[in-house]
């Protein structure tokens, strides 16, 4: 099953994501899962992402979780002591699909804009002088 949804996630990762760090212990039993989620499927994510900052961080004794971070710098992490590396998966794809909309309104560029139509963003002073 962890096969099949690092394929899905593969293509889609740079895409809803910005940075994936796994924090792990290297001895510890609760991080068991996360070790071999990595020893399996990190290769075929570097292969499919070249460029996109997969980070494993290994300390003694810390909490196995998994950090990803969306854009405008938010962030979300999971606990993933005591899961299997097929449950590491399924978290892992349930962080690529939610992604993060941060409720701002984004502009469109300007070679989108239509004047006249709708165009919230533009200078109010230029709307009054096409009044005019």
């Amino acid at each position: 099953m962890a096969a099949a949804a690092v394929r899905v996630i593969g293509p889609q990762l740079s895409r809803s994501l910005r940075e994936v760090r796994l924090h792990l212990c290297q001895t510890s039993g609760a991080s068991r899962g996360a070790r071999d989620f990595i020893e399996q499927h990190y290769v075929s994510l570097k292969r499919s992402n070249p460029d996109f900052p997969f980070l494993i961080r290994e300390c003694s004794g810390v909490q196995a979780r998994l950090w990803a971070r969306y854009d405008f710098g938010k962030e979300k992490s999971v606990v993933l002591d005591n899961m299997n590396a097929d449950q590491v998966a399924q978290v892992l794809e349930t962080m690529t699909a939610s992604g993060f909309t941060s409720g701002r309104k984004l502009r469109r560029p300007a070679a989108m804009r239509c004047p006249g139509i709708n165009n919230e963003d533009e200078d109010p002073a230029a709307r009054r002088r096409k009044k005019k």
